[in-house]
Order: structure tokens, then sequence, then C-alpha cells
């Protein structure tokens, strides 16, 4: 009796898909701290996030001591602005907030960030450009506001913006901006998986021919 073992298959692995599942994102970060999410001391720079256009140029963002009537920080996150001074006076314009952040080797259709923000004063959420619709006109500094953005994320770099406006105004007229993350995930993309010989062996049809 002669056993014939015939492979469906030239080759000796087959591809499969491996199954994703919600992952965070690396470089997403709520403002004011550091690598490890602990608060910055005021008065030092945001590692994540930069005021990337200014009345006064692009400049760091730096960690700030509290305006009395801005909205006390969270234990997660704390007001940054251009000079890391809350009681302070800031020429009045547009400051662009922006945090970059990568999505290689992610599916972008399935990124999503929500969190919380409160700005001085009123302020606009973008992501690449592109406005989510989310804003805050009334009472901006003195409350957090939830946001959820799931849409107009690309592959590679991204970009998440806050454009504060300062308004004009006299004596004492700071403008900052807090943010806080509450999650910020995507599905990796799918890769190809290798399955084991053992496993293609199981696969394989398997003849018995007899012969006299």
């Amino acid at each position: 009796m002669k056993i014939k073992i015939l492979l469906p298959l030239c080759a000796c692995s087959i591809l499969a898909l491996k199954s994703n599942a919600q992952t965070n994102i690396p470089g997403v970060f709520s403002s004011g701290v550091d690598n490890s999410g602990n608060l910055l001391s005021v008065g030092e720079s945001d590692p994540h996030w930069t005021i990337s256009s200014s009345p006064i140029g692009v400049v760091p963002a730096i960690a700030a001591s509290r305006e009395h009537d801005w909205v006390a920080n969270t234990a997660s996150s704390q007001w940054i602005n251009a000079t890391g001074i809350g009681e302070d006076s800031e020429p009045a314009g547009l400051y662009i907030y922006t945090l970059t952040f990568s999505l290689s080797g992610f599916d972008p259709a399935t990124a999503q960030i929500s969190g919380e923000w409160a700005s001085d004063n009123e302020s606009e959420i973008y992501l690449n450009g592109i406005d989510t619709g989310y804003s805050n006109s009334t009472d901006e500094f003195g409350a957090l506001d939830p946001f959820s953005i799931t849409s107009d994320f690309v592959a590679g770099q991204n970009e998440l913006q806050f454009y504060v406006t300062q308004n004009p105004g006299g004596g004492t007229n700071p403008e900052g901006l807090q943010v806080n993350i509450f999650s910020a995930t995507a599905e990796p993309v799918p890769e190809p998986a290798t399955l084991s010989f053992f496993g293609l062996f199981a696969l394989a049809a398997v003849r018995v021919r007899k012969k006299r």
C-alpha cells in the first residue's frame, strides 16, 4: 500500500488576516502633560502641543499658571498658553494650538478622539484643516465642553488644531487653552500572518491508493 500526500498549494505558507481591535493612537496627549501623562510644572514647554501661528509668531505652548476665572485644571490636563502666565495680557488675534500625531500603521477610517476643552477666548476645533463643527462661544473659559471626532482622519501625519481667538481687552487679558483627552484609538491595519507548517499539513488532502 502506498500513501500519497497531496498539498493543494505549492507555497509553504498561507496568508491570513489577524483580528484587530481598537488601539491607543501614539502621540495624542492632553495639554500640559509629559510623555507619561503627568502634569508639567508651570513654565515648562509642552512637548506635544505648539502654538503654530499667533500674533507673536510660532512659539512653544507653555504650562500656565491659572487665571482666576479659568476652569480648574484636571488630574490629567492643564492650561497652556504663549507665556506660561495666566494673569497676563497678550496681543489680540488668532492663536492656533497644534497637536501633530501619526496614524501610520492604523486604519484612519476607524480613528476617533474624544475629550473636553476650554479656551480664552472662544475657539473652534479643526482636524487636518477641516472644521469639525465644534466651537465654544459662551462661557468659553469657565467650563470644559465635550467633543468627539470620528471622521476626516488621514493615513500618516494628522493635525488636531484649536483656533483660539484672543479678544482685545484692557488690564489683565490672557489667552489660553486646556484640552483633556479621554480616548484616542484606531484599529491597526491588518497584517498577514503565516500559518505553521503543521497547520498546512492538517489542511492537506490525504489520498490512499492501494496497489496490488
